[in-house]
């Protein structure tokens, strides 16, 4: 996750370019992460009533599973890169998007919270396909909060209070 010297940085530069911020949070998003590659057993709920030897092979992750917000971000971040967005050395939790040499927008990630903002060619070329890629489940505009921040934004001035 992005830390929050990063996200200050974020919103900074997003104010400066003028960008529209946006909070999107995606709906269990675990569960569309793309499958785990190794097997994990489990027992079926008692509700099923199977006999005692069955037992599941889980396909996608689901929360509780150690590595299941990493296969979450690993998906996430293959799908930002094969939409041409590109992770900030700084920190790879934040995809930056160029458009004709000049920034376009930005995706933070904090595992199923993104904080995004971009100008219209971002809003066309990769958040349409972000939404057709995973079910999200609210998206916030104007007043929001995000990580524990409230993030209040009015024309050339965002602000955030913890």
């Amino acid at each position: 996750p992005a830390c929050k010297s990063v996200l200050r940085f974020f919103i900074s530069i997003t104010n400066s370019l003028g960008f529209s911020l946006q909070a999107l949070d995606v709906r269990t998003a675990f569960l569309q992460s793309d499958e785990i590659d190794r097997d994990v057993l489990i027992k079926p709920p008692k509700e099923f009533r199977t006999n005692k030897e069955t037992v599941w092979k889980l396909n996608k992750p689901v929360y509780g599973l150690n590595d299941a917000a990493r296969c979450w971000f690993m998906t996430v971040k293959k799908k930002l890169i094969e939409f041409g967005c590109k992770p900030l050395k700084l920190d790879n939790s934040v995809y930056v998007y160029h458009k004709d040499g000049k920034i376009s927008g930005f995706i933070v990630i904090h595992v199923d919270d993104f904080l995004v903002a971009g100008d219209k060619d971002f809003q066309k070329d990769i958040l349409r396909k972000l939404e057709d890629a995973f079910l999200i489940g609210s998206r916030k505009e104007r007043e929001f909060k995000y990580i524990g921040w409230k993030v209040t934004q009015n024309p050339g001035k965002i602000s955030i209070d913890q």
